[in-house]
């Protein structure tokens, strides 16, 4: 989830804020637009079944 966070900040200059038992010991394999941030957002969240909210520059993924 660290790589997913770094490479997420690269692509669309935001950060990523995994926290909580949602993400312990969890991997993200798989493929996201590199020119949508919002259509990643949307992939991410609908495959921990979170609810991904901006703070700015920050993205905090919290229950639905």
């Amino acid at each position: 989830m660290d790589e997913l966070a770094r490479r997420f900040n690269e692509v669309y200059g935001l950060r990523l804020v995994l926290r909580g038992e949602a993400f312990a010991g969890q991997q993200f394999i798989g493929e996201l637009p590199v020119t949508d941030a919002d259509k990643a957002l949307t992939i991410l969240s609908e495959t921990f079944g979170l609810k991904a909210v901006h703070d700015k520059d920050r993205v905090y993924f919290v229950p639905e």
